[in-house]
């Protein structure tokens, strides 16, 4: 058992940490007296956007990968219950992670926390049972209950299954414990809280989704959804079928809210489709809402948070709550229209929650990629700034002049001046989704850039490249030939301005061959090719024949004074070397390079990353943000450096955390970010930290430096450009 203080609304496990983000935020609030009053800053903002600040935050705290939360009113206020996983990236098999359990009580911050052998996987608090109460279900099929005030184990039992949904009914000495099991048909069981005393499972209705509400006359009920919503009421035991709105397929969850007394039933459908209908009367509110709906990208827009794609819809006040992949949006319960603009920030992939906290009804959310749980107001207007709508995917900056530009994977561009952060042009919005590569360069005194798009199950082989003075293309997409565009590079080619592109590409007399001679697993090979930027025109191609899998890595960089194109595969291959300007000369390899994946070329010098644990991490390191439905390849955290003929150019650099950016400086300093919200600045040839990590609000998932060493950083939808401290380690 642990004790502990008042948790700061900012990261970080000590006061220096905490100032640094207050700082941070006072640069991204455009509040230059209130960061000039935090002295002791170490990592100096130039300047910072902050499109993810939002005055409808409450209240948030930073307590690392939390699995679920729930909320609970006691005599001494209201409590959040967290299990976090102490495994930052956990193994393969979900029932290996190490769990705790943490409560803490919100207005004091006092915490109390307890191990746990077993990982967690749903949390419920009764306030109101006999005694305050923590409920969790875990791996291994069972559920045990807690003292809340103690921490110390009541009773537990094994529930025969997977746990799916759980929740509690009633008060004192009538509260009961119901649970739902996972592919069981029969799986919806019940317990006394008080004593664990299983009860009987007659009356009760079995369907795929479970919650509980309180009726206008009071009573208490429970909601199970089975292609349509039944309510079942522990007082008589009568189960009843509630109406809901036509047009509705296969109800999947289901919300009972009051709204002046009459009571509205938000239920949402196999195919992500909400509706409100009228309980006295049977009649909709409003029409069905689908605006969320739809295969955008990689679901940026689908119904989705950490616990599953079919939940029931979280109504707080006047607000439905709509989860998606990094926003959670906010529509008017009965109208289904929008309540001002999605609430972004730490927010990725949320489980949300409705809370009532001193008479107002508040959103709980908790995320366990963001490590953040926090309370949003949702009645209070905010205005935002046109910037970007999701979750940057790159960074480039521009040479000489050091031009910022980031692109969200909604596809918007903004080119910001490095100088004082103001943009070049207004956002460039070019739908291009879901964008996955960006390069940069100036010519002429403007700012220009080239984007990829793609993924396996919607491909995009075009080459975009954009104007971003003009916000306009610059021409049209170019075909390059390849089914996703996920490695670009922009370098001088033959004294002119060349963008590179890399990937699986078909040979040549691909579409002559018989059918049965067009296995795309053996006949496609890797290419380099390399276009002009003006007109789109192919400069020259590389034939990567002797690379047999997936790029992992790939950047140009001047070498022996001319360019080359590095590149990395997925397999047991290691770093390759290749002439653009002698497309035809077999390549240079780095030995002992095999398998890891390219970070950068860094003056002559190669960085990649690679599990120690045996994991060959692919593409996987590069790209694990703009994937939520899996975790990055376990373990990502080892970073190693060669010379050119495979000797080592410092040692292996390790953390605790995996590595989800990296940028070079000049040898041997470099940028690098981890999962932990860090950023470190590494002297690589000697793998010692050279000052004090900077650790921010979510981690950080692209950097960039620029001609003079400062740090451009991406995390959430803002960019913030900063300098290391002057003292150093």
């Amino acid at each position: 058992m642990e004790q502990a203080t008042a948790a700061s609304p900012y990261p970080g496990p000590d006061e220096i940490d905490r100032r640094q983000a207050a700082y941070l935020d006072a640069v991204r609030r455009g509040d230059a007296e209130a960061a000039a009053d935090l002295e002791g800053v170490l990592w100096r903002a130039d300047w910072a956007s902050g499109t993810d600040l939002d005055p409808r935050l409450v209240w948030q705290a930073h307590v690392g990968p939390v699995e679920t939360a729930a909320w609970g009113e006691t005599g001494d206020g209201p409590v959040l219950a967290l299990a976090i996983a102490l495994d930052e990236y956990p193994p393969v098999d979900a029932k290996l992670r190490r769990h705790r359990l943490e409560v803490r009580d919100v207005p004091t911050g006092r915490v109390r926390t307890v191990g746990c052998e077993v990982p967690v996987t749903l949390l419920a608090v009764a306030a109101d049972a006999v005694e305050p109460l923590l409920i969790s279900a875990h791996w291994d099929d069972t559920v045990r209950v807690w003292g809340l005030d103690d921490l110390a184990l009541r009773w537990s039992a094994d529930i025969g299954g997977s746990p799916w949904r759980m929740t509690v009914l009633g008060r004192g000495v009538d509260a009961r414990l119901l649970m739902k099991t996972y592919w069981t048909r029969d799986g919806l069981q019940q317990w006394e809280l008080a004593t664990g005393a299983p009860l009987d499972r007659a009356g009760l209705p079995v369907g795929s989704n479970l919650s509980t509400a309180t009726r206008a006359d009071g009573r208490q009920v429970a909601l199970v959804t089975d292609d349509g919503v039944l309510c079942w009421d522990p007082q008589d035991g009568r189960t009843s079928r509630l109406p809901v709105p036509a047009g509705m397929r296969d109800v999947r969850g289901a919300t009972l809210s009051l709204a002046g007394g009459r009571e509205l039933l938000t239920v949402a459908d196999e195919s992500h489709v909400l509706g409100t209908v009228d309980v006295a009367t049977g009649q909709p509110t409003a029409g069905l809402l689908d605006a969320h709906v739809g295969y955008q990208g990689e679901s940026l827009t689908n119904t989705h948070s950490r616990i599953g794609p079919h939940l029931n819809p979280t109504v707080v006040g006047s607000a439905v709550a709509v989860p998606t992949m990094w926003n959670v949006h906010l529509w008017g319960v009965e109208t289904l229209r929008p309540l001002g603009p999605p609430i972004t920030g730490p927010v990725a992939l949320a489980e949300t929650t409705a809370v009532r906290r001193d008479g107002r009804d508040l959103l709980l959310t908790s995320s366990r990629r963001d490590g953040v749980v926090a309370l949003w107001d949702p009645t209070v207007p905010v205005h935002r700034e046109p910037g970007h709508t999701q979750r940057l995917a790159a960074l480039a900056v521009t040479a000489p002049d050091g031009t910022v530009v980031s692109a969200d994977e909604g596809g918007t561009l903004l080119a910001r001046r490095a100088a004082d952060g103001t943009p070049l042009a207004p956002p460039l919005r070019t739908g291009v989704q879901v964008t996955r590569s960006l390069t940069a360069w100036s010519a002429d005194g403007r700012a220009y850039a080239a984007t990829g798009y793609g993924i396996h199950i919607f491909p995009n082989q075009c080459l975009y490249r954009w104007d971003l003075v003009a916000g306009s293309p610059l021409g049209e997409p170019v075909d390059t030939g390849t089914a996703v565009v996920h490695w670009i590079a922009h370098l001088r080619l033959r004294g002119s301005d060349a963008v590179a592109t890399a990937g699986l590409y078909p040979p040549a007399d691909f579409d002559s061959r018989p059918e049965e001679d067009t296995d795309e697993d053996e006949v496609w090979e890797n290419e380099i090719r390399f276009w002009h930027p003006a007109d789109g025109t192919l400069l020259a191609r590389i034939v990567a024949t002797d690379v047999e899998s997936g790029i992992t890595g790939f950047a140009v960089a001047t070498l022996d004074g001319r360019p080359t194109a590095v590149l990395s595969s997925r397999t047991e291959e290691p770093i390759r070397l290749y002439n653009p300007a002698a497309p035809t000369t077999p390549p240079d390899s780095i030995p002992g390079t095999d398998g890891h994946p390219l970070l950068a070329v860094l003056d002559g010098r190669f960085v990649a990353v690679r599990s120690d644990q045996g994991h060959v991490l692919g593409a996987r390191v590069r790209n694990w943000r703009r994937n939520p439905h899996s975790a990055p390849a376990p373990d990502a955290t080892v970073i190693r450096t060669w010379h050119r003929d495979g000797r080592p150019a410092g040692p292996a650099i390790e953390d605790a955390a995996p590595v989800t950016a990296f940028a070079a400086r000049t040898w041997p300093e470099a940028y690098i970010a981890r999962t932990d919200g860090t950023v470190s600045l590494t002297d690589l040839s000697t793998g010692r930290p050279l000052a004090r990590p900077l650790r921010l609000p979510i981690p950080a998932t692209t950097l960039a430096t620029t001609p003079d060493g400062a740090l451009a950083i991406g995390f959430g939808r803002d960019v913030a450009l900063v300098r290391p401290p002057l003292r150093r380690f």
